[in-house]
């Protein structure tokens, strides 16, 4: 099964309890992994762009985010180095009882795939691909928001500490870029991954708007109609007949070509 890592602040002593009781109920190994804290975490990147940061969230960023991202980059860099894929978790989730089944199916898939999301989602929007193990596998249309749950491999993830050099956006902002480092995201239905009561209080730090110059906005309006295209083209180029053909063996009742 694929190595579990959960991102979780060493004094998070409820949260880590949940998770662990969680975990334990599905009999899945795993490890927690100690989360940077916004200090620690910068050491990873060359320097905060903030004004970036303000164009891609109209915002400034808080330690917390900084952290955040930080603990996800040296989970890739890990990945990269010991050549295996991982599933990556922050610590406030909510499992379903299929949970140990989903992370079976994705590591048969996630070598092929590069990254599969098992967390659930609300504002994104994807197409279907083919069953597979009792869950459907779907390629996004338009990713997500959020990180709490995704598995990926050594290729995906040495491409993605590489774009990164610098702190610009949240994790989940940058990761919804899958252009940028030439990689469809998938994800497994029916999700078995959810927020638990933790999510409604996260440890990120409050996020407030900033106030914006005219000429900010304008370039914040241009930039996000540049991602919009750029997914529409990357869109455009994927196919997914060649996923049922690899694993036609295991597929189960596949759709029509949806890419």
């Amino acid at each position: 099964m694929l190595p579990i890592h959960v991102i979780s602040l060493a004094n998070a002593r409820e949260r880590r309890d949940r998770a662990r009781r969680e975990l334990d109920a599905q009999s899945v190994d795993f490890e927690f992994f100690d989360a940077l804290d916004g200090e620690r975490g910068a050491e990873l990147f060359g320097r905060c762009d903030e004004e970036a940061f303000v164009l891609h969230t109209g915002r400034l960023p808080t330690p917390g985010e900084i952290g955040c991202f930080a603990s996800h980059k040296a989970l890739w860099q890990r990945c990269a180095e010991f050549g295996e894929p991982l599933l990556i978790m922050e610590d406030d989730f909510k499992l379903t009882a299929e949970f140990a089944a989903a992370v079976a199916a994705a590591g048969e898939l996630v070598g092929d795939l590069g990254l599969v999301r098992l967390q659930d989602e609300r504002r994104g929007a994807s197409t279907p691909v083919m069953h597979y193990q009792g869950f459907q596998l779907e390629r996004y249309t338009k990713p997500p928001h959020c990180t709490m749950c995704y598995a990926l491999n050594p290729g995906v993830a040495g491409r993605l500490v590489g774009l990164h050099a610098d702190f610009r956006a949240p994790v989940d902002v940058m990761m919804k870029h899958v252009w940028t480092y030439d990689n469809p995201m998938y994800c497994l239905t029916p999700y078995t991954v959810t927020g638990n009561e933790f999510s409604f209080g996260s440890i990120i730090g409050k996020r407030s708007k900033t106030s914006k110059t005219p000429a900010v906005r304008v370039r914040r309006f241009l930039l996000k109609a540049g991602w919009q295209a750029q997914r529409l083209r990357f869109n455009f180029s994927q196919s997914d007949g060649w996923i049922r053909q690899r694993f036609s063996a295991e597929a189960e009742a596949a759709p029509a070509d949806g890419g």
